[in-house]
């Protein structure tokens, strides 16, 4: 078996609890299946990610909130303004 070059991931995407509904602007034109499959892959930090990253020789991500995130709120108050 040949060793693989350690890799860092940039730009990996993540979902923090309580942002599911800001995604729906995209999640709305994907199936079903695909957005829950989505979904459990963007807030899994554990075995999933783990598993993946091992299988593509990743040794280290940077993570980032999907989006959009914080862009989309409406409510001014809520941002702190």
């Amino acid at each position: 078996m040949t060793k693989r070059i350690p890799k860092i991931a940039f730009e990996e995407h993540f979902m923090a609890p309580g942002f599911e509904g800001y995604s729906k602007v995209f999640t709305q034109h994907i199936a079903d299946e695909s957005s829950a499959d989505l979904f459990t892959r963007l807030t899994d930090f554990d075995d999933l990610r783990l598993a993946a990253m091992d299988e593509a020789g990743i040794e280290m991500m940077v993570l980032s909130q999907t989006g959009p995130a914080v862009q989309a709120e409406l409510v001014p108050t809520f941002l702190g303004t």
